[in-house]
């Protein structure tokens, strides 16, 4: 419940109701006495008061920090969070009495909030409203929604169970003897590719720097020996164009590889609508010294790093 505490009323009463003889001399005569008290006391209506000097710091994330109420019987505060000035508001987060600052990394946008001050089942009104802009951040990872072999090495990329890749199923992709010669070139046209995209990943179109992109995949190789490592290229317009490649080295038990980071932007400058699903293409290459590895995929994801 929100707003003031009740007025709470005590009436305590207290009687002695007792006989007492009127004498020695008429033991069958008594007098009836009675004590009796009454005491009365009013508690006074309290309203919970919230805390103040609610301030509010933005950039990657948010952090809150506050001037605790005034209150010394309150338990904790609550923490609201909303996406316009004056709300509405919904919970975020709460703290304890001792505690008086907060922080979370929301998604990049404006944001207004306002703490409350608990007691039990109450809450008090709420405090000042802080306005933070939470300025950058990754996307979440998300994986492939679509997939397809493309021409390369035997043509036919990871040609066993291929959708497996597009998602974290624990079903691997397989890209059987992968390619027509021992050279280990990520560009060599002998080698194994296959593209993913609709990755939905959501850019926000007000996002004014892309700061780096990340490609990463649950991925191991039959026989680890020699070279054995996957390429992977970006490409901005639909595959028909791709970035220069990065690569890892597999190894021969399942390993989550990475290739990219926060910082990596691929050689390139990209807008919001680059990464959107209509443009957006991972392509992945195997490269092996022996056409007689068979490379294993699972779960192709993608994060992006951005300012707004």
């Amino acid at each position: 419940m929100i707003g003031r505490r009740p007025v709470i009323v005590g009436l305590a009463l207290a009687s002695v109701v007792g006989w007492a003889s009127a004498g020695p001399a008429s033991p069958s005569s008594a007098a009836l006495f009675a004590a009796s008290s009454v005491a009365t006391t009013s508690f006074v209506a309290d309203a919970l008061d919230p805390p103040t000097a609610l301030v509010g710091v933005g950039g990657a994330g948010v952090t809150l920090a506050w001037t605790p109420t005034v209150d010394l019987y309150a338990t904790g505060y609550e923490v609201l969070r909303g996406a316009a000035s004056g709300g509405p508001y919904a919970p975020v987060g709460s703290t304890l009495a001792a505690i008086t600052v907060f922080a979370e990394t929301p998604p990049p946008a404006d944001y207004w909030y306002v703490v409350r001050s608990t007691y039990a089942g109450w809450s008090s009104a709420d405090s000042g409203e802080a306005a933070v802009s939470v300025l950058s951040g990754p996307t979440d990872p998300a994986s492939c929604g679509m997939q397809a072999a493309q021409a390369g090495g035997d043509g036919n990329g990871f040609e066993s169970a291929s959708g497996t890749a597009c998602g974290d199923d624990g079903v691997f992709a397989a890209d059987v003897d992968s390619g027509t010669n021992t050279n280990t070139g990520c560009g060599n046209s002998g080698k194994d590719k296959h593209r993913f995209w609709n990755f939905g990943l959501g850019v926000p179109a007000s996002v004014t720097s892309i700061d780096g992109i990340e490609v990463a995949a649950d991925a191991h190789v039959s026989v680890a020996s020699g070279v054995t490592r996957l390429c992977a290229q970006l490409s901005w317009n639909g595959g028909s164009n791709w970035t220069a490649a990065r690569q890892v080295n597999l190894a021969a038990s399942e390993t989550t590889l990475v290739l990219g980071g926060p910082l990596d932007r691929w050689g390139r400058s990209w807008t919001p609508a680059q990464l959107g699903n209509a443009n957006f293409r991972v392509r992945l290459i195997s490269v092996a010294n022996n056409t007689t590895r068979t490379f294993y995929l699972d779960d192709v994801r993608v994060r992006a790093y951005f300012t707004r």
